[in-house]
């Protein structure tokens, strides 16, 4: 499989053509759905139109009702009309309404479904591909079940759906994550005890509607559960760490386990060794962000020792105040024997169903987008096989830091920021950030407050501990599979941080140490490690314009491979 890289504005350019092109298919397939329709004329009445001109309101009518009689509530129909001439993009872009009256769902009699349709095509490209949206043009949040005569007045509430473009409702994260935004207004402001006009009261669906595009903005730094604000937002759909939301997760089924293009066995390998060693430190409760919870913690020990004896090691666990997954690590079996097949992945899940919730929350909990490069794009200077892509942006804050790039001469650097191995827990979830002055910070800040950086590897490796063999699975350190520089005298992982070059960004030291003031001055690219072994001499100042471009290539490697195709590497 070959990859294909391209500069910024050529990604610009593909997806904007893309865009097009798709609301150009969506707007003909919208004008064929005009050609006769239903609409609401001015009298309230129902009529035919057959390819008829349109007025500006009748415009906003058309398609609101399925069928002659689908409502026979006026204050329903008014309410749907007001939400969607409120937002009329939709209408204009892709010729179907933002808010309209659709069949019931269910088939119920005398009920009917109100459809919040949002336009997902100019969503950026990444986020359509990571969000699992693939080529959709539209989502849409569904309120099925509302009594078409009764309308709020019925004490039946409607059941939250969710589907992608025109399918049959189903289970996705972006409409998972959409969905829990409109189930708790509906349970807590839905039903009254008469009818008001939406001219009085305000239109309901427009203020559902609302909502969710200012979800569609921010989908990332909430749970996809319950809707609390996350620790960190970050790239992917996530959870938060309540117990709840855990289960709730792992009932929905959103994702087929860890055969799913969002892992491979390096990159599980790598967030179990860091999660170990966050897990195992005295500091645990305070870094340990976010943490697992065990649903069965009595059966999590009980398959725990069943690994143990598997493996012929001595079971070692003693209630001493660490969370129970620390005896985990050790005793798993190799990431790449599980990740073999799907098969081997749910016979491992049937044989210890608590450890595979453990490492499915490691894999839906990680917000970041995290990959291994396939060799043969290695950048060279780095002088390392083991090298990670890593996106933990935020649509929102890669696009502030896209603006301050452009803003300040397209003129960037690359840096490496070194840490302690607990950390990397919750630096690959949420990026850096300026710990200085918190609880959090371990070491002092002999030169000022901010992220720690440095053009010289050997600079940012001080400020690092190594990952050994405690901190990975037996069975991968004999086979020497995912990370086999762990057998090497250790292993030490470092970020390569690109940031915007100018004197108001950083201060910097004599002794080769950048101190960046801002966390949105620096974005993390890569993820490298290192043998204790073998530490080389890289400063990244001297690199030449071939190896800054192979840093950017593979930066933007996520953009320019399907998921699909990129799963096959592994």
């Amino acid at each position: 499989m070959e990859y294909e890289f391209f500069e910024d504005s050529d990604m610009e350019d593909e997806s904007e053509e893309g865009a097009s092109h798709v609301k150009e298919e969506a707007r003909s397939a919208g004008n064929e759905s005009r050609a006769s329709t239903i609409t609401l004329s001015s009298d309230g009445e129902l009529e035919e139109e057959m390819n008829g001109e349109e007025s500006d309101d009748d415009a906003f009518d058309a398609a609101l009702i399925y069928e002659k009689e689908a409502s026979e509530h006026e204050h329903l129909k008014q309410d749907v009309k007001i939400a969607a001439k409120a937002w009329p993009e939709l209408e204009r872009e892709l010729c179907f309404p933002s808010v309209q009256i659709e069949a019931p769902v269910s088939g119920n009699e005398g009920t009917c479904s109100v459809v919040l349709t949002l336009n997902v095509s100019t969503l950026p490209d990444l986020c359509r591909r990571l969000w699992e949206l693939g080529t959709a043009v539209t989502v849409s949040v569904i309120l099925d079940g509302i009594h078409k005569e009764k309308f709020r007045s019925c004490e039946q509430r409607p059941v939250v759906l969710a589907r992608i473009d025109s399918d049959k409702p189903s289970k996705f994260p972006v409409g998972e994550c959409l969905s829990n935004v409109v189930k708790p207004l509906v349970t807590h402001t839905y039903s009254l005890p008469e009818n008001i006009s939406p001219n009085e009261a305000g239109s309901f669906f427009l203020m559902l509607y609302e909502q969710l595009v200012e979800r569609l903005r921010t989908l990332t730094e909430f749970c996809m559960v319950c809707g609390s604000k996350l620790y960190a937002g970050g790239l992917l759909p996530s959870i938060c760490a309540g117990e709840l939301c855990q289960y709730q997760y792992q009932e929905l089924g959103l994702l087929d386990g860890l055969t799913t293009p969002r892992v491979s066995a390096p990159v599980l390998s790598l967030l179990l060794m860091a999660f170990n060693a966050a897990v195992s430190s005295p500091r645990w409760k305070d870094i340990l962000t976010p943490a697992p919870s065990a649903r069965d913690r009595d059966r999590l020990l009980k398959e725990a020792k069943q690994l143990y004896k598997k493996v012929d090691k001595k079971w070692g666990f003693v209630e001493s105040g660490l969370d129970v997954h620390s005896v985990l690590a050790c005793a798993m079996p190799c990431a790449k024997e599980i990740l073999n097949s799907p098969s081997t992945y749910q016979n491992f899940k049937k044989a210890t169903p608590s450890v595979a919730e453990f490492l499915e929350w490691l894999v839906i909990s990680n917000q970041s987008y995290l990959e291994l490069v396939p060799q043969k794009y290695n950048v060279d200077y780095l002088k390392t096989p083991h090298q990670f892509v890593f996106v933990a942006d935020t649509p929102q804050k890669q696009a502030e830091f896209d603006e301050l790039v452009k803003s300040n001469g397209r003129k960037t650097r690359y840096l490496f920021h070194g840490s302690r191995m607990e950390n990397w827990h919750s630096i690959i979830r949420s990026g850096l950030r300026n710990m200085s002055g918190t609880k959090y910070q371990l070491v002092g800040a002999a030169h000022g407050a901010g992220i720690y950086l440095s053009n010289h590897l050997a600079t940012s490796y001080h400020y690092c501990t190594r990952f050994d063999v405690g901190n990975v699975s037996e069975n991968c350190v004999n086979n020497k599979c995912c990370m086999s520089s762990v057998t090497e005298g250790g292993m030490t992982l470092l970020a390569v941080v690109e940031v915007v070059d100018t004197p108001q960004t950083y201060r910097y030291n004599k002794d080769n140490i950048v101190v960046v003031l801002e966390e949105k001055w620096c974005s993390i690219r890569m993820l490298v490690t290192y043998s204790g072994k073998n530490v080389p001499n890289i400063d990244l100042n001297n690199m030449n314009s071939e190896s800054r471009k192979q840093i950017k290539d593979v930066a933007h490697m996520y953009k320019t491979a399907d998921l699909e195709e990129r799963a096959k590497h592994f």
